[in-house]
């Protein structure tokens, strides 16, 4: 057998042996999904009502659970073709669309807001993560899967 077969079959065997996630990664996701949907739908209730209160609460909860986010975000250990990798993605989209909305709210009524975040308005605001939310149970019980 020529070597370059043999070192492309190696190659292969060995990625597909490697794991997608780690164990951290998938027990991050799920926590911070648990922790994080009942924020969002918060929000979005208050954002629809306009509840300006429950609106800053939701927001500054969603803060610290987004930074989690961020965290496995940068750990980088979640193979991008893996569901888990997209209910990750889901999660960040559920954080931008928050933050995109309370930014425009802000903008809207004339209050001072965060300039590194493009506002949404309420025609757009949480149309990434309503996809997101759809498919991440499909996600969850299938970490390891192919999206």
């Amino acid at each position: 057998m020529a070597p370059w077969p043999a070192l492309a079959l190696l190659l292969l065997v060995g990625c597909g042996s490697s794991q997608p996630y780690t164990s951290q990664d998938l027990k991050d996701v799920k926590s911070i999904y648990a922790s994080l949907l009942p924020v969002y739908m918060d929000f979005t209730r208050a954002y629809g009502q306009a509840d300006a209160a429950e609106m800053r609460l939701a927001y500054k909860r969603e803060q610290i659970l987004c930074g989690r986010v961020d965290i496995v975000d940068h750990r980088d250990t979640i193979d991008p073709n893996s569901n888990l990798f997209q209910a990750s993605v889901g999660l960040d989209n559920m954080c931008n669309d928050i933050e995109s909305a309370y930014a425009g709210w802000e903008k809207s009524h004339h209050l001072a807001y965060d300039k590194r975040v493009v506002p949404s308005y309420p025609q757009n605001a949480f149309k990434s993560s309503i996809l997101s939310l759809k498919l991440m149970k499909q996600y969850l019980r299938r970490p390891a899967g192919l999206s």
